[in-house]
């Protein structure tokens, strides 16, 4: 009972820096930034996929190879978000959605090569991030 008492006092603190604080943010979400960022991130950037966009990025060859990076990105940022909590809602969508059940149990070289593609994407965040628009 007490737990749920702090926990209500806690989300109501929450609530009232995101009022009153000029970057309207609160702690738990500072304390999180990956997380809450990539929870943003995610949303938008798989609406951007699925609009009708009129365009790629001029340095690459054609839209599917666009839609390739743009899957890259989502597939790390949904990780980032499975990652923090998997018991979510989200994150259990996210888990089918992206196969990320047993990641933890991958033997070396599976796990090495799951890192690489998790970076990978993020390193395409990064670098596409400004091309982002239509």
């Amino acid at each position: 009972m007490i737990r749920k008492i702090k926990n209500f006092v806690f989300k109501i603190k929450c609530i009232l820096q995101k009022i009153f604080r000029t970057h309207h943010t609160s702690d738990a979400e500072l304390w999180n930034l990956d997380y809450h960022l990539a929870k943003i991130l995610y949303k938008k950037i798989k609406a951007f996929k699925k609009m009708e966009r009129h365009g790629f990025p001029s340095e690459l060859r054609n839209e599917f190879e666009w839609e390739e990076i743009l899957d890259n990105i989502l597939f790390s940022l949904a990780f980032l978000i499975y990652d923090y909590d998997e018991n979510t809602k989200i994150a259990k969508k996210l888990q089918n959605e992206y196969n990320f059940t047993n990641i933890f149990k991958l033997e070396k070289q599976a796990l090495k090569d799951f890192n690489n593609k998790f970076t990978y994407g993020l390193n395409l965040l990064g670098k596409y991030l400004p091309a982002m628009w239509d």
